[in-house]
C-alpha cells in the first residue's frame, strides 16, 4: 500500500503552502517534531525525516519490535 505525506509550510500572516508530497510504504500512525526534523511512526517502523527540496529525506529508521 502506497500512501503519501504532504508537508506544508506556514507563511506568517498569509497561508499554508504545500511543499511537496512524499510516498511512504505504510500508513503513518503518528507525526511529531524532533530536533528540527520530523519523527514519523509508519507501520512497525519509527523514522526521522528531514525536509528536502523535492521530498522528505529519510535520515534514520528503527524497526520496532514489541514483545507481548
Amino acid at each position: 500500500m502506497m500512501v503519501n505525506i504532504f508537508p506544508y509550510i506556514f507563511v506568517i500572516g498569509e497561508k499554508l503552502e504545500l511543499v511537496h508530497k512524499t510516498p511512504v510504504d505504510d500508513v503513518p500512525g503518528a507525526i511529531c517534531p524532533y530536533q528540527g526534523r520530523v519523527l514519523i511512526g509508519i507501520g512497525k517502523n519509527l523514522r526521522i525525516y528531514d525536509l528536502g527540496k523535492k521530498k522528505l529525506l529519510r535520515k534514520c529508521e528503527n524497526k520496532v519490535c514489541l514483545l507481548a
